[in-house]
This record gives structure tokens, C-alpha cells and sequence, in this order.
């Protein structure tokens, strides 16, 4: 008989689990001016709407996040609204910053504090969300905090991306001032035009200046504006913001007023002190949401400084504009409204005066874009055209949303 010996097998070697991926954690970072916190506070939203398991955090300076939520019973209180919480930093001015552009060093000493307080009170947001067991995996910031952040994030193993909130145009002017042709910039004012690679020629009105600002907002919950665009025929309303940075002389106060009046047509004006009232054909508040208004069918047209953000929100609303520039990348924007878009018209100043655009030059604007005559209706057509491409753009699986998905999904 014939035996055999049996060997045992050898026990099979588990293979472990894969390690859970950590949730990724966005955090937002910005300065607090009402032109950067909006597009920024935007795309917080859309990165935690399109990614449901992601973390995200959104961070402005105390004086801005207590703007946005003031009825807070500590102004740098956390908060969470809808996917996105807010932590903010300290940039060293809590109760905000007055900025005059016209004042020497202004925005310098801005910057150096802020460069002072930012990176520690920020590296403490960092640290508190840690933890609690949601470390920051991405970094999102805007260029005015650009000159720290990216430096905390480092520090804390965080990829860090710039979120350029002004157009592509005016990041390649200031590209190229600081990379050998700062020359023909700044002699621009001497030529007929400046000429830089990829762009097309622009006039010295059309470059932007080069300093920084930081702007606070008052938000208002009342809608009477609201109600009261309800009121009036489509397509029919001037709606006039120029911003809040720098501030209105009398003087122009004045003829912008007149100009309003000798239109024939209701407005909406923005302006800082009023008194809530108009003439009877308008409606004068401190504060609107520009965003709500364009998106009105009763506006058909918007008389606008040209920040950016708020010349893409006139766009997606298909509303034309009146470009008023008056400093930073506006003049840009302005270009680009009227030259290259061709849905607005830019005002003439008077230098000599100030800078001050006449209740006339506003009359004669307004009816280019909302008159009777071809030239206007075409700038009408335009703009709408545009107001739809902008909303596909933005649809369900339209190109916006392809291109944050990858965004948002890629190694930074």
C-alpha cells in the first residue's frame, strides 16, 4: 500500500482594506471686498453643490464676514448657511477699512498690517477646523490676500490655486507690465495706443491703474425694491450703481440725478445717504442686491462703474450697459463692454471737471442702449444673445460646470 503525504496549503494572505480617501476639505479665502467675496462666495457654493462629499469652508476678513451677517451677536461668530461654513480671519481692521484712492499709501498700510495679522489669525482657522477632524485638503484664494495665503497653506501641506475675479484681459496687462513691457504701459498716456502680445490695442483709457483697494458693503434686508421693479413694464428701468470705494462729488451727485430725471424712464439708484425716495418716477435706496435687480425683467439698463463681477452679472442677465469706469481694471471692463462685447456704451467725462460725466452725456448713453434707433436695438439684441450663451454656459453639464468638476477634481 501506497501512501502519500497530503501538504497543507498555505493560508491566504488577506489583503487589507484600502484606506477611506479622506473627505477633500476646500477652504476660501478672500479679501473682504464686496467684488471679491461675491464671485468667490459663488464658487464655494457650486464646489459644494457639485461635489455632495466635500468639506467646504469659505473665509473673509472679520469686517466683511460681519457684513454679510450682521445680526451675529459676535462679529466673528462661525457660520453655516446651506453646504458652506464661514470662519474669518483678522486682517487688523475688525470694524473695516476707509479707503481713499486719492490719499497717498493708503492701500500700503493696508497691506502691511494685514500681511501681519492675516497669515496668524488665518493659520488659526487652519488649525481649529484640524482639529476637528476636517483638515483643509485645497486652498482657493483672491489676489489681494494673495500676497499670504498661499504661504499658510503651504504651511499647513494644503495646495493653493489663485481665483482670478477680474478678466483674463487685464491679468495678461499686468503680466506684461511686470514681464518687459512695463515701458510701453506706462508711456501709453504719450501714444495713440499700447500694443501687447495677444491682446488687442488699447488706448490709455483703457488700461487699468495699478493700485488696491478694500471696500466694505451694508447689506439690507428689505425688499421694497423688489416690490416696487414689480411695479413697472419690462425692460423699461435705469438701474445706476457705481460702487462703493470711492465716493460721488455733489457735483456729479447732481447731474446724475438731472440725467435720471431728463430720461423720461423710472430708475433705480444706488447712492450712499439717501433718503430712500426719488422724484416720483424713481426709487433711490443705500443698498441692493445687483444680482437680483439684473436678473429683473423690469431692468433695460445698467449704469455701471464696470466691476467686473458686476458686468458679468448685466451679461447673464442680458441687460445692456452704460460704462461709467473709474479706476483699477473698470477701464478695462469698460473696453471690453463696449469694443469687444458691443452690449453697452462708455460715457464721456470731463476731465477738466473732475472726472465728472454730465446729466446730458447720461440722457444720450441711456437712449443709445434703450432708444428707438437701430444702433440701440442691435446693443439689445447683443446683450441678449450673450445673456444666453451665459446661461447655457452655466446649465446642468454646460461648459462652466464641466470646467469646475475638472477643476475641482484635479491635483492642484
Amino acid at each position: 500500500m501506497v501512501s502519500s503525504h497530503d501538504s497543507a496549503a498555505p493560508p491566504a494572505r488577506s489583503t487589507p482594506p484600502p484606506m477611506a480617501r479622506r473627505p477633500e476639505h476646500f477652504l476660501f479665502v478672500t479679501d473682504p471686498m464686496q467684488s471679491h467675496i461675491n464671485p468667490a462666495r459663488r464658487l464655494a457654493s457650486r464646489v459644494a453643490a457639485l461635489l455632495p462629499s466635500a468639506r467646504v469652508t469659505f473665509s473673509t476678513a472679520v469686517s466683511g464676514h460681519r457684513h454679510m451677517f450682521p445680526h451675529l451677536t459676535s462679529p466673528d461668530g462661525e457660520v453655516v448657511q446651506g453646504l458652506v461654513s464661514y470662519i474669518p480671519y483678522s486682517d487688523g481692521f475688525d470694524a473695516g477699512f476707509k479707503f481713499d484712492p486719492n490719499a497717498h499709501g493708503v492701500a500700503d498700510a493696508y497691506g502691511e498690517r494685514a500681511r501681519v495679522a492675516g497669515p496668524e489669525t488665518l493659520a488659526a482657522v487652519f488649525a481649529r477646523l484640524a482639529g476637528r477632524g476636517r483638515p483643509v485638503t485645497r486652498v482657493v484664494y483672491t489676489a489681494l490676500v494673495g500676497g499670504w495665503a498661499p504661504a499658510v497653506a503651504r504651511a499647513h501641506g494644503a495646495p493653493a490655486a489663485l481665483y482670478w475675479v477680474k478678466p483674463a484681459t487685464v491679468f495678461a496687462v499686468y503680466y506684461h507690465y511686470f514681464h518687459g513691457h512695463g515701458d510701453e504701459v506706462l508711456l501709453t498716456a504719450a501714444a495713440a495706443a499700447v500694443r501687447l502680445p495677444g491682446l488687442p490695442s488699447l488706448a490709455a483709457a483703457d488700461l487699468p491703474s495699478f493700485a488696491l483697494c478694500v471696500e466694505v458693503f451694508q447689506p439690507n434686508d428689505a425688499r421694497a425694491y423688489l416690490d416696487w421693479l414689480d411695479t413697472k413694464p419690462a425692460r423699461s428701468v435705469v438701474f445706476v450703481s457705481l460702487g462703493s470705494v470711492v465716493s460721488v462729488s455733489k457735483r456729479q451727485d447732481e447731474e446724475l440725478r438731472r440725467g435720471l430725471e431728463a430720461t423720461g424712464r423710472p430708475y433705480l439708484l444706488v447712492a450712499r445717504k439717501s433718503g430712500g425716495v426719488g422724484d416720483g418716477r424713481g426709487m433711490v435706496v443705500e443698498w441692493c442686491s445687483e444680482t437680483k435687480v439684473l436678473c429683473h425683467g423690469a431692468v433695460g439698463c445698467f449704469v455701471t462703474h464696470c466691476r467686473w463681477d458686476a458686468a458679468l452679472e448685466s451679461i447673464a442677465g442680458g441687460v445692456p450697459m452704460v460704462a461709467v469706469p473709474r479706476w483699477g481694471d473698470q477701464p478695462t471692463v469698460a473696453a471690453l463692454v463696449e469694443a469687444t462685447a458691443g452690449v453697452g456704451v462708455r460715457a464721456r467725462v470731463d476731465d477738466s471737471a473732475g472726472g465728472v460725466f454730465g446729466r446730458d452725456e447720461l440722457r444720450r448713453c441711456v437712449e443709445m442702449v434703450m432708444g428707438s434707433t437701430d444702433g440701440a436695438a442691435a446693443v439689445r439684441a447683443r446683450a441678449e444673445r450673450w445673456g444666453q450663451r451665459a446661461n447655457e454656459a452655466a446649465a446642468r453639464g454646460g461648459t462652466s460646470e464641466r470646467g469646475l468638476r475638472a477643476f475641482a477634481s484635479s491635483e492642484m
